[in-house]
């Protein structure tokens, strides 16, 4: 890649400012060489950012890591305000503040960053890229401009050039939490979740108030059943001291993975201290006491879960298992109808529903749901396989293809819809996934 001097700095040059050569290497999990770093003020440790991701994954405390020269500014500072607000999506106080540093004669180019973000935000994505470029001149702006031109790629679902851009803003600024954020969305979105985790444990690491990040990491982590991952991310979350609403919300995702570890007595604790009453609580105690070999307490809450949602997939399923070990056949017969009615692709409450049925006599219909039971199990073991597959080969677009097709299958419209867009992203003229994508179109105005 072309460099040139200026100001007694190395910097890129503007007309290769947005090559994309290192993309492959980036999603093939290579190393690309090295770019030239700006200048900071004085010299400081910078803790490695894969450091940071394991410090709070191991719970510790996050490290200082050095300041940008932007962060050293007042102006610097206001700037840092407006790109807070825009991630918040608050257009009208990135708008004030850009407007603000624009009349200031030394900080403008900051204004002008911020107008290149709104530019993106309401679609021109030309003239944001071509002030980006213009802005990469100046050597302490390279990240930002690396960031809008990111986001601009990200409108474009051209995934490729925007991990590149995105990963070329965090080599010029390790501290800049925007950038591994959005590191972390396009590598979820691409189906890497093993990076995407990575660059959202540096976002937490990098933010001690930032507890989204965590959460979501938690959640990737539960997906795809690395439930002491995902118990590490939701305990440092509530760590964070959330709203009593999300702190509740975390908690029941908490006692999922602890629940699937077999930790009941954490399990019960965790439910405990959820301040709000739920469905989606009363049956997760249900499942843990049922596990527990509690069978009437365990009923009760079942029981308790449908009395406040009486289509509770969870409750349901519970309630089924315990009149199946019962061998209260009707009960378990009545209890599942209404489930595999709402939820068709689902194969558990086919199976209890189709052994129910046989031992109450009804064997031909029971054996109809045990098949269907089997089809959909075999689909949805088949598309875990696949989701699994997709971390170790996040350039494959004919895989996500595959993935979405499958997840059509199982009526999961919208996930469907996530893997066809990953696929268009890493290959823009992919035909098929253009195809699914309009496909789907069709489907949700038909559905609305």
């Amino acid at each position: 890649m072309q460099i040139t001097k200026q100001n007694g700095l190395s910097v890129l040059s503007p007309r290769h400012f947005f090559a994309l050569g290192l993309c492959w290497m980036l999603l093939l999990g290579c190393e690309p060489a090295s770019t030239p770093q700006p200048v900071v003020t004085a010299p400081v440790q910078v803790q490695d950012p894969k450091e940071q991701s394991a410090s709070v994954a191991d719970s510790k405390e996050p490290q200082t890591v050095a300041l940008h020269p932007i962060d050293e500014l007042p102006e610097g500072k206001r700037y840092r305000t407006g790109t807070k607000a825009l991630d918040a999506n608050d257009l009208t106080k990135v708008r004030e503040i850009a407007d603000e540093l624009l009349q200031s004669k030394d900080y403008a180019p900051l204004g002008q960053a911020l107008e290149g973000f709104l530019m993106v935000r309401s679609g021109k994505l030309d003239e944001a890229m071509s002030l980006a470029e213009r802005l990469s001149e100046i050597p302490v702006l390279q990240a930002e401009c690396y960031l809008i031109a990111g986001e601009v790629f990200t409108k474009r679902l051209q995934y490729l050039a925007a991990l590149d851009a995105f990963t070329n803003a965090a080599k010029k600024d390790p501290s800049n939490v925007r950038a591994h954020r959005w590191l972390a969305v396009v590598y979820h979105d691409t189906g890497a979740m093993n990076k995407a985790t990575e660059h959202l444990r540096i976002v937490a690491s990098l933010d001690p108030t930032d507890l989204r990040s965590l959460r979501f990491a938690g959640m990737i982590h539960r997906e795809y059943e690395k439930f002491e991952d995902s118990v590490t991310d939701y305990q440092n979350a509530l760590k964070r001291n959330p709203p009593a609403k999300v702190a509740d919300e975390i908690r029941l995702e908490l006692a999922e993975s602890l629940l699937k570890l077999r930790k009941l007595e954490e399990v019960q604790q965790t439910l405990a201290a959820v301040v709000s009453k739920s469905a989606s609580r009363a049956a997760l105690l249900a499942e843990s006491l049922e596990t527990a070999g509690q069978v009437d307490e365990a009923m009760a809450a079942a029981k308790e879960a449908l009395e406040m949602d009486s289509n509770h997939l969870r409750g349901r399923l519970v309630l089924g298992r315990l009149y199946n070990g019962n061998r209260q056949w009707d009960q378990s017969i009545e209890c599942l109808q209404p489930v595999v009615a709402k939820y068709p692709a689902e194969h558990e409450p086919m199976f209890l529903l189709g052994r129910a049925l046989i031992s109450s006599g009804k064997e031909e219909e029971g054996k109809k749901w045990l098949t269907e039971s089997k089809k959909f199990k075999d689909m949805f073991l088949k598309f875990s396989e696949l989701n699994a597959a997709a971390v170790n080969r996040p350039q494959d677009a004919a895989l996500r293809i595959e993935i979405g097709k499958l997840a059509e299958e199982l009526q999961k419209v919208g996930i469907a819809r996530t893997w066809y867009l990953a696929a268009l992203g890493l290959d823009p003229s992919n035909v098929e996934a253009k195809e699914a994508l309009t496909r789907l179109s069709r489907y949700s105005k038909i559905n609305k």
